[in-house]
């Protein structure tokens, strides 16, 4: 079975999709707060942070620490 996704509308995404395919009720689902949404510039600052030459180590740990910072 395939279902068109792109169209998905509301909190719960395509969620809601598979609950109306299920026959279950999305009554009372909170949806959760988007999680993998870049920064804003994220993506030059990861790709400068990919073009260093750091260790996988320090690339991950500086990684880590800049998106911590733009969480804030």
């Amino acid at each position: 079975m395939s279902t068109d996704i792109s169209a998905c509308q509301g909190g719960l995404g395509p969620l809601s999709i598979a609950l109306g395919l299920l026959g279950v009720s999305d009554e009372g689902v909170t949806p959760k707060k988007w999680q993998n949404i870049q920064p804003e510039g994220g993506i030059e600052a990861l790709l400068e942070l990919n073009r260093s030459n750091r260790s996988d180590d320090e690339l991950a740990a500086a990684k880590r620490a800049y998106l911590d910072q733009m969480r804030k």
